[in-house]
């Protein structure tokens, strides 16, 4: 299979925690993004997080109470937590046009990668 890499995007997303009085926040907004020059036919779409929940093993450290020296077990869970993780499974789509539109929610506060293959 070749592989092609076609396009990547990084977002920081960050909303205030205490917005000021009256102020209000939307948390979720859709963000499309829509890379141009893709070459016609199914393209496989992958989208990866790090934020509080996904590839994040300062967060899984403290879960852990903040081990000063994590034994061999935790260090393994660390390098887990870590890794650079799918939000969702792969799927596959086609580019019309040259350009395929992704829609997705950010978190309030992360960075998302989205990136598309043949």
């Amino acid at each position: 299979m070749n592989r092609y890499s076609i396009a990547a995007l990084a977002l920081c997303a960050a909303v205030p925690a205490s917005p000021a009085a009256g102020q209000t926040v939307s948390t979720r907004v859709a963000i499309a993004f829509a890379p141009a020059g893709l070459p016609a036919g199914r393209l496989q779409v992958q989208h990866f997080r790090v934020d509080q929940e996904s590839s994040n093993a300062r967060e899984q450290w403290k879960k852990m109470g903040s081990p000063a020296q994590p034994d061999a077990a935790q260090y393994q869970a660390l390098e887990r937590a870590g890794q650079l993780q799918l939000l969702e499974s792969p799927r596959r789509t086609a580019a019309a046009g040259g350009r395929r539109d992704l829609y997705f929610s950010p978190p309030r506060q992360g960075v998302s990668l989205a990136g598309a293959s043949r």
